[in-house]
């Protein structure tokens, strides 16, 4: 099946990032190892040779590498005005088609000083969270195209957030 756009929430994660993963679960086979095939000492409490120990242990270094190896994606087809919200760890991932019933705007937001989401409102009060720019105007400029894409306006609340304005998607675009 062919889809219109994929966008990735986290991207492919830095190399750091996927070595932590790798060490977190490597730690976590190895306590499970451990669990396993050391004999339980029930004289000593607190020991980390009880079995409940290493795979609580185990359980914690399961969660650091899936933490540090989760990412996310979205996939829209424009043409039957649905998305998908994939959810990858590795080369596993999981997720369903969705229809957008009605899709209402795009919006771009300020979040913080430097930082600006773009968010598609659809069914009436519902959002979901596509990108996110540390650049205005890449931000303006990908809601633009999304907003085209998608047939609807866009909302500007990120130049003003008390007074948000729509944004004029026929107009020529000045730059400065």
């Amino acid at each position: 099946m062919k889809f219109d756009a994929h966008i990735s929430f986290y991207g492919s994660r830095p190399l750091w990032q996927k070595i932590i993963a790798a060490l977190g679960y490597t730690a976590m086979f190895v306590c499970l190892y451990k669990g396993v095939t050391e004999p339980p000492r029930p004289n000593v409490p607190n020991n980390p040779g009880n079995i409940m120990s290493w795979f609580f242990i185990a359980y914690l270094c399961f969660l650091v590498g899936l933490f540090f190896s989760r990412v996310r994606d979205f996939h829209f087809d424009f043409i039957t005005r649905r998305y998908k919200v994939v959810r990858r760890i590795g080369p596993f991932s999981i997720g369903n088609w969705k229809n957008f019933k009605s899709i209402e705007y795009v919006s771009v937001f300020k979040r913080g000083d430097s930082h600006y989401q773009v968010k598609v409102w659809y069914n009436k009060n519902k959002n979901l969270l596509v990108a996110g720019f540390y650049d205005f105007n890449g931000a303006m400029q990908f809601g633009k195209e999304l907003a085209i894409q998608l047939k609807v306006d866009l909302l500007d609340a990120a130049t003003n957030p008390r007074d948000s304005e729509w944004v004029d998607l026929e107009a020529p675009e000045v730059i400065f």
